[in-house]
């Protein structure tokens, strides 16, 4: 960490940081402890601090600290109350022109911190580990015409309560910025966090006044959600609030896109992205897949990436990001701790040409039209949704409830391999060849967008395209199955089903569960049958009088739940759960062609 005691008090008077007391902080940065407040008045979330019980710090001093928080220490995003006009504990005005002109200033914005526990230890990942990452490159930065702009967020304040418990508060966070030129770290920006979207003008801001006429680059640090847009510790954007943002922080520095940019988060190798993202970038660096933190892997190596453009200045944008996915291709991204050469951070990694996005744009709007004159016929309908289904979706992460919708993003590449096996087979009627050309166009086209991909030898990665769309599952064409998964009466019958509750010693349990069950179904038909068949498995004397009640039991919940009182359950809640879906398909489609999403919303069963 800066410590205040090595750097004095000049520090406060500049916040230009010693390079080596600099590189110290990374590596004291896994032993650092968030400071300790007294007293806070607001909304607290309990928490628990893996780092111990908390070092006293002056957290206004500008030496600061570089330590970040983790994943285990950061709650829910709620009662984000951030104000963009907040006043600042540092604020530097870089009137210092650099040394020589630049070929490219990069700035990168390290949103979401976090923790992975590898050979009994805790690592910081996220803002946490890259932030580390990056510091590290600041002598490589030596008379070299580049000028690394790295933002990150801060740990939050921790309060301890009487009983040892640790609390926090979300609207204590605060963002550093610091300027990594010729050797040198300095600290231009600290203060309380203005929001996702205004933290992220204000680094663009300063990195794009920097770079004058040579290249800009941002690299975005996140948790990515494809077309539902970005979050990190300070919120969350929408695809239309991020292009606001690049244009925003763009504004008055002579320039109207980056050169290049690099989503170090999951899922953004989407085409409602890129299409949103379209005037904002000319080459962006994506993950269909999602960018995973396990062992000493966690998304793309910030030392090689950026190591690579330090290393070769005069690199091109185009070269750039070729350059990241064969950093990929040769497994950087797996060993940014160099221990553990089988994980990865990126299963996938596309190079997307922005410029020839609008051919592909084209192709699928006319894929569109050519698979919209298909499904008139029922077995041609069924038999896209099946191909649809056949392809393997990425990952949302997280474990999925009783019915919710799973993931549908699938790589477009695949799914135009189904389409072609499929006119083959003769599944799909193609009498003209109209549809064989339109596909032959459209993966034309996708070789145009993305150039350069890396994928895993696994999982069909490898044989991926490397960008991912929305092509729904069985449930989101018809709801029908999830309304089925979340009956009352199917949880019951499974209850009744389960060996473990059908001991005599613990049919309270399950007698309390499935009396839960049937209130919520007592509104939708006549349930005096099954009450009075839970009040025997209730009075049951031994466990012979308990496997007699369970029987029966069973029996009426399989006819209830195939005859009215099912039916009525699943009419009544048919409308919300179509309302969902609905949601999703709008969501998704969005940013899609006109064409496109119409076949897309005409599979839906209402």
């Amino acid at each position: 960490m800066f410590r205040s005691e090595e750097i004095g008090d000049s520090a406060i008077a500049s916040p230009k940081v010693n390079t080596a007391i600099a590189l110290e902080s990374a590596q004291l940065l896994a032993e650092y402890k968030p400071p300790v407040l007294p007293s806070h008045t607001g909304d607290f979330l309990d928490l628990t601090n893996p780092y111990g019980d908390g070092e006293s710090m002056d957290w206004n001093s500008v030496s600061g600290s570089v330590g970040l928080a983790s994943e285990s220490q950061t709650p829910e995003k709620r009662s984000l109350t951030f104000q963009p006009d907040a006043p600042r504990t540092v604020s530097v005005d870089e009137i210092d022109a650099p040394d020589s002109p630049r070929n490219w200033t990069m700035a990168i914005d390290l949103t979401s911190a976090g923790d992975v526990e590898f050979n009994g230890e805790r690592i910081p990942t996220g803002a946490a580990g890259k932030l580390s990452e990056i510091l590290e490159l600041a002598e490589k930065t030596r008379d070299q015409p580049v000028t690394l702009y790295v933002q990150a967020t801060l740990p939050l304040p921790q309060i301890v309560r009487e009983d040892g418990s640790i609390r926090t508060n979300r609207n204590d966070l605060e963002v550093a910025t610091y300027r990594l030129e010729d050797g040198e770290i300095t600290l231009v920006d600290q203060g309380p966090s203005r929001g996702f979207d205004h933290d992220l003008v204000e680094l663009l801001k300063r990195a794009s006044e920097r770079a004058g006429e040579g290249n800009l680059g941002l690299i975005i640090q996140s948790h990515g959600y494809a077309a539902k847009g970005l979050g990190g510790d300070s919120g969350e954007v929408s695809l239309a609030e991020l292009e606001h943002a690049i244009t925003s922080g763009l504004e008055g520095s002579g320039k109207s896109e980056l050169d290049l940019l690099n989503f170090d988060s999951c899922l953004m190798g989407n085409l409602n992205v890129i299409q949103a993202m379209q005037g904002n970038a000319d080459h962006i660096v994506a993950s269909a897949e999602v960018e995973s933190a396990v062992a000493d892997a966690d998304g793309q190596n910030m030392r090689t990436t950026l190591g690579a453009l330090l290393d070769n200045p005069n690199l091109t944008p185009e070269e750039y990001a070729a350059v990241s996915i064969e950093l990929a291709s040769a497994g950087h991204n797996g060993e940014t701790g160099n221990t553990d050469l089988d994980s990865t951070g990126t299963y996938t990694l596309a190079h997307v040409d922005v410029d020839q996005f609008a051919q592909l744009e084209a192709g699928v709007n006319e894929l569109g039209e050519e698979l919209s004159a298909l499904i008139d016929d029922p077995s041609q309908r069924q038999t896209l949704v099946e191909l649809m289904n056949e392809i393997r979706p990425f990952s949302e992460g997280g474990a999925m409830l009783s019915g919710s919708f799973a993931s549908a993003n699938r790589d477009l590449g695949l799914f135009l391999t189904e389409l072609e096996q499929a006119v083959s087979s003769g599944e799909l009627r193609d009498p003209d060849g109209s549809l064989s050309e339109t596909v032959g166009e459209v993966r034309d086209a996708l070789s145009d967008v993305v150039p350069q991909y890396h994928g895993e030898n696994f999982g069909q990665y490898e044989e991926m395209a490397g960008l991912s769309l929305f092509l729904p599952n069985d449930e989101h064409v018809d709801v029908t199955s999830l309304l089925q998964e979340a009956s009352p009466l199917r949880h019951m019958i499974s209850s009744v089903n389960n060996a473990t509750l059908a001991d005599f010693s613990k049919r309270e349990n399950l007698v309390r569960s499935l009396t839960y069950n049937l209130e919520t179904l007592s509104s939708f038909g006549d349930t005096s049958a099954l009450t009075a068949a839970i009040e025997n498995l209730r009075t049951a004397e031994d466990q012979a009088q308990t496997n007699i009640a369970m029987a029966n039991l069973q029996s009426l919940l399989v006819d209830a739940n195939s005859q009215d009182l099912g039916a009525a359950w699943m009419n009544a809640n048919r409308p919300g759960y179509n309302e969902r879906r609905d949601a999703i398909f709008a969501q998704e489609l969005e940013q899609m062609p006109p064409a496109w999403s119409d076949f897309i919303n005409s599979l839906r069963v209402q």
